[in-house]
């Protein structure tokens, strides 16, 4: 958690965050929210084909506050 707190910190607009577990996405996109970034876009990628494990890529943006 205090990875990504840290990476909130830096203030980028947009964020690659690549997931491989659903559980830690839930709770890492939990603090993206709550930090004013929203998701654009989330995909799907089977990188082990023939097992049970699926990443999982999405795109956060900041959201605008005008």
């Amino acid at each position: 958690m205090y990875t990504l707190i840290k990476i909130v910190a830096y203030g980028v607009e947009r964020i690659v965050y690549i997931s491989c577990k659903p559980t830690s996405l839930v709770r890492d996109l939990e603090v993206f929210l709550e930090s004013g970034y929203e998701m654009v876009r989330a995909s799907g990628v089977d990188m082990f084909p023939g097992t049970g494990h699926v990443e999982t890529v999405c795109l956060l943006a900041q959201t605008k506050t005008e």
